[in-house]
């Protein structure tokens, strides 16, 4: 049997966290997308309105957040899994984690430029 160290059980309910998160965000996403307009989807002119928004824009930059740690998290536990040392997953989680996200802001902020 093996046993865990407590930063293991920190990664692990980080992930059933994020887990948690990611049905909140996933739902509330569905539904200003989906739901909240006329006629069931935005079409481009009205992400880029509502995402002028601060709130929106604040909601799907958490929501990008969310999915990209528990993504993360789950490739990391892939990797301990094939043997990979854990101070190297860890360092590997963190830039990937830390790249995705600031590449997704700045792609976000791109996009609101076309305005």
């Amino acid at each position: 049997m093996r046993l865990y160290s407590s930063r293991e059980k920190w990664f692990w309910l980080s992930q059933v966290i994020s887990g948690v998160a990611l049905f909140f965000f996933a739902g509330l996403h569905f539904y200003l997308q989906h739901y909240a307009v006329a006629g069931g989807l935005r079409d481009f002119q009205q992400i880029l309105d509502y995402l002028t928004n601060w709130w929106a824009l604040l909601l799907e930059w958490l929501f990008l957040l969310v999915v990209t740690v528990h993504a993360i998290l789950g490739l990391r536990a892939i990797m301990l899994d094939f043997g990979i040392h854990p101070k190297r997953t860890d360092i590997l989680s963190l830039l990937a984690v830390v790249f995705i996200f600031i590449y997704g802001v700045e792609l976000t902020l791109e996009i609101l430029r076309w305005k």
